[in-house]
């Protein structure tokens, strides 16, 4: 399963100088359950931002400008957890981690992975974190259509609506 998990407020807004523009601790909470012991995928300014691995999950960074410095090629997934594999193209990462089939693979941002992934329709399920309120930033995560996908699941919070979509 490759899904696109996020958390975005009416206007679709995902960030603010490269940060959350908000402090929603349950839906980090909520992003931390959906990925731990799967694939993350995200673009570089995305793993800059965070600063680090995020742990126990296999972190994919899209990245023209970072390299390897290690073999991850015969390395099993437990021996990957924690560490960041670098690919030139979400489909290189993608195509990686489907050699682990039972492990699920999440993209995590940012806006420019996001379009792409959502534009090429490479993804099976949006996860999508509806925050309330109204907040001020600088990147938006693409204007789509949720009434197009199936809502599949839905449970609100207090500073929240949680949703899964489905095509």
């Amino acid at each position: 399963m490759i899904g696109v998990i996020v958390a975005l407020d009416k206007n679709y807004l995902i960030g603010k100088n490269n940060q959350i523009p908000w402090n929603v601790p349950e839906d980090l909470t909520l992003f931390k359950e959906k990925t731990t012991g799967n694939f993350i995928i995200m673009g570089r300014k995305t793993f800059e931002s965070i600063g680090r691995p995020l742990p126990n999950r296999i972190n994919i960074v899209i990245s023209n400008t970072m390299e390897n410095d290690f073999d991850f090629q015969e390395l099993t997934f437990e021996e990957l957890l924690n560490k960041i594999v670098i690919f030139h193209s979400i489909e290189e990462g993608i195509s990686f981690c489907k050699n682990f089939s039972e492990k699920d693979i999440f993209i995590i941002g940012g806006a420019k992975i996001y379009q792409e992934v959502i534009s090429k329709n490479i993804f099976d399920k949006l996860f999508i974190s509806h925050i309330k309120g109204d907040f001020q930033g600088d990147t938006y995560f693409p204007k789509i259509d949720f009434k197009n996908y199936k809502n599949i699941f839905e449970k609100e919070y207090k500073d929240f609506i949680y949703r899964e979509y489905t095509k």
